[in-house]
């Protein structure tokens, strides 16, 4: 590719700043982030380009320009709408939260119409489709953008003290003429005074309504009335599943149970739920703890009533370890966590925390509950050192369970921060310790942490790859994956495909193709065209890991090409390969209704193939 296209010779950018500068850099800025592959020299084109965006700017704020003044005022404003847009992706790829907050306050404060507070709304929406919690926290945690504080006083209360204490004191009284003028004085600040607080209160809404934005509420709002009005569930689907599976069959339950969460997924009715408390009540164990957990997904986003939602399944005093059903509280911690993913909540954290404290070492449930709870509500948030040390405290303890989610936890925490320390501790207790579960977890988090790093995970990803412990190499598949997640990375994928064919253990084998789905999630043909290849491979741990790609990229969008790739591993001669027919259920979610007639004919067939060999077809 020609990089000479990004540079500009000085005659070029004056004509272009006069006729079509704006849409040329939003030209450039779209093709600098999907075709250069190098995140250095991405970064270097990202300055130049934020250095014309702001020259650019005061030209057309002001309208000075020659060219400026042939336009309307709605392409004027439009014209400065992409340039306010394109400044701001910029600098979020710089990660300059303080210049972004600047410009969102000057927007905010224009006076002329709407127009600035929907310019301000329409860029807080576009930083929060990038996904940079960090970067949308510190834009919350602004003092241009900060949530106004009450005022500590009343100022006419202030003011009548102030006379007290005067007409009370040593000081002789004022003339009656100064009394007079005083009192108007007093009547004209007092107007003023009654004046400022209107307008607080239309700067104040303003502002609340960007935080809103800015924190995912408004979002999620949004989506959550979408999925209430548009949700067409058919309860008496699941009525028949619950008849017809067999009450002795634990596991037949619990699918029941996951079934209702996916289809009630963030629409708030959980009908069939509360109609069937004594069915539910037969859930035992861990699958309690995911039965109570699935109120999360379905009662997605709604932090403010969660504690309310969840009053049922909670402790019944905060101070007490002791529990009657700690699997159904420890799934409720986690139902938390789900409620709150993303959107962070200070009465929520402190809650978990205080429950991860009180726990102790008596219940892993709950500790596991806590662990995974605090992670999801704080995603994100490096900074957080307090839930940092608590989750590195119950990682310690060496407890499978509770350790593992503890990893886990830390990951989602420390999500794409990079932090070394956080690397080098992870490694060192999973070379360490003996729990399998701990040490596949830690490699997770370990991915986690370096979630869209690219080039800068590659030394990290060459001593995780190196190692001859087959779970290190485990999450060094998954570090490749977080890594270079959505970015058809060639490098990677060359990587990937040596390890899925070559390495020695299945497990790492499976996770490389699996890995492949997340870095060409973005390039759905070029994922089509490889994994029909490894769909082919003669291991069956490849097989299942094409399987799950394929639902990981693809969930959704009923394309052909994948569609035809996984009708024929639904009908595979291994067991859990043709379990993997699950990614195809959910893939097959939003596909077209000619498409899953084709699934389900194939499959009867399949099923029926199988019955007369007497095969036992496990779906």
């Amino acid at each position: 590719m020609d990089f000479s296209l990004f540079f500009f010779s000085k005659k070029t950018l004056d004509c272009l700043l006069f006729s079509f500068f704006s849409p040329s850099l939003q030209y450039c800025l779209d093709h600098v982030q999907t075709l250069i592959s190098s995140k250095y020299f991405r970064s270097q084109i990202i300055s130049l380009l934020t250095a014309e965006f702001e020259k650019c700017l005061p030209v057309y704020a002001s309208g000075d320009a020659e060219s400026t003044q042939k336009l309307s005022a709605e392409e004027q404003a439009e014209v400065r709408g992409l340039l306010f847009s394109g400044l701001c992706r910029c600098l979020v790829e710089q990660d300059a939260s303080g210049r972004v907050a600047e410009i969102l306050h000057q927007l905010l404060q224009e006076s002329s119409g709407a127009e600035g507070l929907l310019m301000a709304s329409q860029i807080a929406f576009d930083i929060l489709q990038m996904e940079n919690q960090s970067f949308q926290q510190a834009l919350l945690d602004h003092p241009l953008l900060r949530a106004p504080e009450a005022p500590a006083g009343d100022p006419e209360n202030s003011g009548e003290s102030g006379e007290r204490s005067t007409a009370n004191g040593d000081a002789p009284a004022p003339d009656a003429e100064k009394k007079e003028e005083n009192k108007e004085e007093k009547k004209e600040e007092t107007k003023a005074e009654k004046k400022d607080p209107e307008e607080e209160t239309e700067a104040e809404k303003k502002k609340k309504l960007l935080r809103s934005i800015l924190s995912g509420e408004a979002q999620t709002a949004f989506s959550n009335q979408f999925l209430q009005r548009e949700n067409h569930t058919d309860l008496m689907l699941l009525d028949l599943y619950k008849r017809s599976i067999d009450t002795r069959s634990s596991l037949l339950h619990h699918g029941v149970v996951l079934s209702h969460m996916l289809m009630q997924a963030g629409t708030s009715c959980d009908v069939f739920l509360r109609c069937n408390l004594d069915w539910m009540a037969r859930a035992n164990n861990w699958a309690r703890f995911s039965a109570t957990a699935s109120l999360g997904v379905i009662h997605k986003g709604h932090v403010r009533d969660s504690m309310k939602l969840l009053r049922t399944y909670l402790p019944a005093s905060a101070s007490s370890a002791a529990s009657s059903s700690p699997y159904s509280e420890g799934g409720a911690f986690y139902a938390l966590g789900l409620i709150s993913a993303n959107q962070p909540s200070t009465s929520v954290r402190d809650y978990l925390l205080e429950q991860l404290q009180v726990a102790g070492t008596a219940s892993e449930p709950k500790q596991q509950g806590c662990c995974l709870g605090l992670g999801l509500v704080c995603m994100g948030n490096a900074e957080d050192s307090e839930v940092y040390e608590a989750l590195k405290q119950v990682l310690f303890l060496d407890s499978a369970v509770a350790g593992e989610a503890a990893a886990l936890g830390v990951g989602l925490l420390l999500l794409g921060s990079s932090n070394a320390a956080a690397v080098d501790e992870l490694l060192a207790y999973a070379q360490d310790t003996q729990h399998e579960k701990i040490r596949r977890a830690c490699g997770i988090a370990v991915a986690l942490l370096m979630f869209k790093k690219e080039q800068e995970a590659d030394a990290l990803i060459d001593q995780l790859c190196k190692d001859s412990d087959a779970l290190i190499r485990y999450g060094g598949m998954f570090t490749i994956a977080m890594a270079y997640c959505a970015t058809a990375n060639s490098g990677a994928i060359r990587r990937l495909l040596h390890v899925s064919v070559s390495d020695v253990s299945d497990d790492v084998r499976r996770a490389a193709v699996i890995a492949l789905g997340f870095v060409l999630c973005g390039d759905r043909q070029q994922l089509a065209q490889i994994l029909k290849i490894l769909s082919g491979s003669f291991n069956p741990h490849v097989r299942y890991g094409a399987a799950l790609a394929l639902a990981v990229a693809c969930a959704g969008t009923g394309q052909k090409e994948v569609v035809d790739l996984l009708l024929p591993l639904s009908s595979d001669s291994t067991d859990f390969v043709r379990q993997g027919r699950k990614a195809e259920k959910e893939y097959l979610s939003g596909a077209s209704p000619e498409t899953q007639k084709r699934s389900r004919a194939s499959s009867s067939l399949d099923k029926d193939a199988c019955t007369s060999k007497g095969v036992c077809v496990r779906v």
